[in-house]
Order: structure tokens, then sequence, then C-alpha cells
């Protein structure tokens, strides 16, 4: 494990100031705006309120962006993104990512896959460093993928229990027909049961890419320190040819 001590970062250098009674005005002038060489749009607002950072992005990849044989597809695969990387299997993530009480997330939806963080600031290098491994180098364990497929087969077992649920996908169904709006992004039991791990790599390969990818980081930080943090984790991340729609 490396020394978290080692990961210095720079806060923002109004910050004792803030602190001490002085108020942070919000507007597009205390908005830090930076567009990437590999089309990431980076916005950063300093918040000295409290010594903490957080980050919210997202990704275009989602369920338009799957066929119907499909549905669920872009979720699961999102679900799978925190069971290990290239450089941090399942047991090294949450370990790292707990031991300093921070929280990492990545989740799928109908147009975007989002993910994020919040920590302390000293461990804000850090939790970029995952994320980035995280979205960039997911290793989709195939134990993973099958202790997963049964945790979402469950859920997806008990939403056919709520009349709420099925009344709501019923809707939805009849109104959009096999259009991506019509189909619930978690899938359902058939196809779920059907996605393969070549399927998830397939689909992280295709769509999960920097192109039009937007980050937005708020917390006692300096947004030049940000920008440039995030350049070094994301800069080599290459964007791709826009996908083709799903059949």
């Amino acid at each position: 494990m490396r020394n978290i001590q080692s990961l210095s970062f720079p806060m923002h250098a109004a910050s004792a100031q803030s602190r001490a009674g002085g108020q942070t005005t919000i507007g597009p002038d205390t908005i830090h705006r930076v567009r990437t060489a590999n089309d990431i749009t980076i916005l950063v607002r300093p918040n000295p309120s409290a010594p903490v950072a957080m980050l919210e992005g997202c990704l275009r990849a989602g369920s338009v962006d799957e066929s119907a044989e499909q549905a669920g597809l872009a979720s699961f695969t999102a679900s799978l993104l925190s069971r290990g990387s290239a450089n941090y299997d399942f047991d090294r993530y949450n370990e790292a990512v707990e031991s300093v009480g921070a929280s990492v997330s990545v989740g799928g939806g109908t147009h975007i896959s989002s993910f994020g963080s919040e920590s302390l600031v000293e461990d804000f290098p850090l939790m970029v460093e995952i994320l980035a491994d995280t979205l960039q180098r997911p290793t989709f364990p195939p134990e993973h993928i099958e202790r997963v497929r049964g945790q979402w087969l469950v859920r997806l077992q008990e939403r056919e229990q709520s009349t709420r649920s099925v009344s709501y996908r019923r809707f939805n169904e009849l109104i959009f027909g096999n259009h991506p709006y019509g189909l619930p992004t978690s899938g359902y039991i058939e196809t779920i049961q059907e996605i393969s791990r070549d399927d998830v790599v397939a689909f992280h390969q295709n769509h999960y890419r920097p192109n039009q990818a937007i980050i937005v980081v708020s917390g006692d930080v300096d947004p030049e320190a940000v920008v440039a943090l995030l350049e070094s984790h994301f800069g080599s991340w290459r964007p791709g040819a826009e996908p083709l729609p799903p059949k």
C-alpha cells in the first residue's frame, strides 16, 4: 500500500481567510473551466468552508447505447468497474478507499454513466488515481461478474413483486416499445442472465471514452492544481470514434 501521507495537494489559497469569516460568492467568476486535449471538460469551484474535495463526472455511455436484447448492459458494466482494475484489485480498492473514510462510486443511467468521489482534501489525489484506473483499466474478474450477476438477479426478482415497479415498467414499455426509453436500465432477468464477459468488455471498450466527458470538482482546492492532477491521470485516455447506435 502506498504511503498516503506522501500525496501532497495544495489547498485553496483563501482557505484560512474564508474560515475566519470571509464568504465566497457562487457565480461564473468563481468556476474554473478547462477543456483538455482529449475532450474532457473540467469545472472546478473552490469552496473553503470545509477541508473536503468532491468530484462528480459523467461519460456518454448509457442504456441508449445497448440493444433491447442486452437491456441492462450499461448499468451492469458500470457496477463491475469497482470489482478490479489494473492497479487495484477488489480487496486493495476497498482497503484504499475505506482506510481514509472516503467514497468512490460508478453508476449507469439512460444517457450517461456517472462516477464520483468524496474525501478529505489530503486524500483527493488518491481518489483521482483510483477513479482513473477504475474507468480506464478495469479487469472484469469472471468470479466477480458472476457474484454481481447473482445479486442483480435477486433484485430483479424482488422488482417483480412490487406493484408500483411493474406498473411503471409496463407504462414505459407501452409508450416507448423497444426504444431504450421503454426498457428498464437494470434490464430483465432474461437479458442479465445472457450477458457475457465479452459483452461487458466490448461495451466498455466502445463507450467508455473521454469524448465530451465532464468532471466537476468542488472543495478546498486550488483550481490549477486540480486541473494538473486530472490531466496527469486522464490526459492519456484516448478519445474514440463516435459509436454506432445499437441495432
